[in-house]
C-alpha cells in the first residue's frame, strides 16, 4: 500500500488482518509515510500477528497523523524516526510469549505530542531521545512479570543508559487505562 493510495482512504484502517479471522501478516515495513498521507484516517492499526510477526519502521522517517496502534507477535523495530501527531500505542508481544521487544536504534526516535503507550517483553533504547512524549507508559506484556530499573535485572529492564534516552513523564508497570 503506497502513501499515495493511503491518502485516498478515510475512516479507520487496519492492515494485517482483523479479529474476524483474516490471514495475519508476518511482517510489516513502514518507510517514509507522511502526515498528509494518513491525515484522512480516523485511526490506523498495523497488525503483524503471524508467528514471528514483526513491524519495522525503516530507512526514511515516518509520521502517523491519526491515533495509531502498532501490534506485533515478535517485536517492533524503529531504525529511523517515527513521529505521531496523536496517541501512539506499540504492542510488541501481543500473544504474551515473552519475546516481543521494542527496539529503537541509535539515531532513531519515537515521538508523539500525545500519549505513548508501550507493552513489550523488553525495551532496547539505543540512542539519545529514543522515546519522547508528554506521557509515556511502559508495561511488561506478561502479567505478573517484573520490571527492572537501573542496574537491576527484570523481565523487562530499563537500564540507566536507556532511561537517559527517555524524555517525558514515564510510568512503569501501568497504562493510561490502569495498571496491568
Amino acid at each position: 500500500l503506497s502513501g499515495a493510495e493511503l491518502q485516498n482512504g478515510t475512516g479507520s484502517l487496519t492492515l494485517g488482518g482483523t479479529p474476524e479471522g483474516c490471514v495475519p501478516a508476518g511482517a510489516i515495513t513502514v518507510d517514509g509515510l507522511t502526515a498528509a498521507q494518513s491525515a484522512n484516517l480516523t485511526g490506523l492499526t498495523l497488525r503483524a500477528h503471524a508467528p514471528g510477526g514483526t513491524v519495522t519502521f525503516a530507512t526514511t522517517p515516518s509520521t502517523l497523523s491519526p491515533p495509531a496502534r502498532v501490534e506485533a507477535a515478535d517485536g517492533i523495530t524503529v531504525t529511523t524516526s517515527l513521529t505521531a501527531t496523536g496517541l501512539l500505542t506499540l504492542a510488541a508481544d501481543v500473544f504474551q510469549t515473552g519475546t516481543g521487544t521494542v527496539t529503537v536504534a541509535a539515531g532513531a526516535t519515537v515521538a508523539t505530542a500525545s500519549t505513548l503507550t508501550i507493552t513489550a517483553a523488553d525495551l532496547d533504547l539505543q540512542g539519545t531521545g529514543a522515546l519522547t512524549a508528554p506521557a509515556i507508559f511502559v508495561t511488561n506484556s506478561r502479567q505478573g512479570r517484573s520490571v527492572g530499573l537501573g542496574a537491576t535485572a527484570g523481565d523487562l529492564t530499563l537500564s540507566g543508559a536507556e532511561l537517559q534516552n527517555v524524555t517525558g513523564s514515564l510510568t512503569l508497570g501501568g497504562t493510561p487505562e490502569g495498571f496491568a
